[in-house]
């Protein structure tokens, strides 16, 4: 394909009157008139929009589709699809970014935001383990292409071994709940107020 001439800066650029498209009202961005130009345009500077879910009126924020009615329901009908089990009684647990390490720091959560078991979506965390060490990987963007290190399988073996016993074990979100009854073998649940009885 031969190349287009440039031109020198004078003549590098021409004014048009003759130009249509979605442009933003409020900062003027030009969008053209290609497909979901439109789209663009109006999502550009706006502060919310038609929720997504058929027959709702309410209104989403800008980067959400759904309004946060919705959106609390689609993401209860989410939580509730989770598999329950059995909790153990020791096993992290996680409710949304925060993890309880034990019954006694649920219990006590309860206690600080009085909560109930059914306010929490608790989920099971499972153990992250940690990376293996590989030399190769290690070196990958060090060495040249085709340059490998020598016989290093002793080397990632006790280097595994040094992660197994002295990296912390870490946790993150599983997929499945711990039922109710599970849980209040364990857990302390705050005492409704005389006014609730």
């Amino acid at each position: 394909m031969a190349e287009k001439e440039t031109l020198p800066n004078e003549e590098a650029a021409e004014f048009r009157t003759n130009i249509e498209g979605w442009v933003c009202k409020t900062c003027r961005r030009f969008y053209g008139n290609e497909p979901g130009a439109e789209r663009t345009a109006r999502y550009c500077c706006e502060k919310d929009h038609k929720c997504g879910t058929e027959g709702c009126e309410n209104r989403a924020k800008k980067h959400w589709i759904y309004c946060d009615s919705c959106m609390e329901k689609r993401d209860l009908e989410k939580y509730l699809k989770l598999e329950a089990v059995e909790w153990d009684g020791d096993t992290p647990l996680v409710d949304d970014d925060h993890f309880f390490f034990s019954a006694d720091d649920l219990s006590e959560h309860l206690a600080q935001e009085g909560l109930k078991l059914e306010d929490m979506r608790l989920v099971i965390g499972v153990e992250d383990p940690p990376r293996r060490f590989d030399l190769s990987d290690f070196l990958d963007d060090h060495l040249p292409d085709g340059l490998e290190p020598d016989d290093h399988t002793k080397l990632d073996a006790y280097v595994n071994r040094w992660i197994e016993k002295h990296v912390p074990k870490v946790w993150t979100t599983g997929k499945t709940r711990p039922s109710i009854e599970s849980l209040r073998k364990y857990v302390t649940e705050p005492e409704e107020s005389k006014d609730e009885a």
